[in-house]
């Protein structure tokens, strides 16, 4: 409920979505900025007279977190003059993300079928995976080279490229990162410290200059069950992947097997 002579903005749920938000005000400056200049010309028009509207924009959260929003609003007036408007808001995030996923994998598909070249489609799905993550993490695709021993850089557009070119031909092992372990053992391999996992004790000088912290792999399979590669995302802080951003992970993993199988 917003009071309108006051500013005032009252929640009845989503109380954590809306932490610290108690003003209209609040709320306009949480919204993305791509995104606020409509949601504030939608608001200020139904407060005019009384009026209804719907629209969708992001938040961004105290933690750098992206969430979307539906916003599902009306207003009454009082002497011929609006005083109250309410509000039904709903958090649409994940199927926002899930049609951007869907979206991107269709590009990707798209681009194999005129036949782009396999760096400019792994590139695009790195991209993609980084969106997902609100920008936050940084994506790469490496690939199993022909003697099935040793990965290649396939994508990382976003990596520094003194690390790309340090991993690149990075031998697969049972202690070889989080990349060449997922590889050998054709299946996730979460490090959530990168620093302090044995899996990284000889790569971890490689990684860490370059604020590196954890690193989250995919094996990337064939139809057979064999590993062609590997997606992970790395991140600048030591923690675990969120259920999302490894389902993400997981589904442009999927999307990448199947093209890379092709080429």
């Amino acid at each position: 409920t917003l009071d309108v002579e006051t500013g005032l903005l009252v929640f009845s749920s989503d109380f954590e979505l809306f932490q610290g938000i108690s003003t209209a005000q609040d709320f306009f400056d949480a919204v993305h900025p791509e995104d606020r200049g409509a949601a504030e010309r939608i608001t200020e028009s139904m407060l005019l007279q009384p009026d209804r509207c719907r629209y969708e924009c992001r938040l961004i959260m105290n933690d750098g977190d992206i969430r979307w929003v539906l916003v599902n609003g009306f207003s009454q007036a009082a002497d011929g003059r609006v005083d109250r408007a309410y509000g039904f808001t709903q958090d649409i995030t994940e199927s926002k993300r899930a049609e951007a996923v869907a979206s991107g994998q269709r590009r990707a598909l798209e681009l194999a079928m005129t036949g782009a070249s396999l760096e400019k489609i792994l590139d695009l799905l790195c991209g993609l995976a980084e969106e997902q993550t609100s920008g936050t993490l940084l994506a790469s695709v490496m690939l199993m080279d022909d003697a099935r021993k040793h990965l290649r850089v396939g994508a990382g557009p976003s990596l520094p490229l003194e690390y790309n070119r340090s991993v690149d031909g990075l031998a697969i092992g049972p202690n070889s990162g989080s990349c060449g372990t997922s590889a050998f053992l054709a299946a996730p391999v979460i490090v959530s410290d990168i620093e302090h996992d044995h899996r990284w004790d000889a790569f971890a000088h490689l990684a860490l200059p370059h604020g590196l912290l954890a690193c989250w792999s995919v094996p990337l399979l064939s139809t057979e069950g064999l590993a062609l590669g590997t997606l992970a995302l790395y991140c600048r802080e030591s923690r675990e992947p969120t259920d999302w951003e490894l389902q993400s992970i997981e589904l442009l993993a999927n999307t990448a097997s199947l093209i890379i199988e092709r080429y």
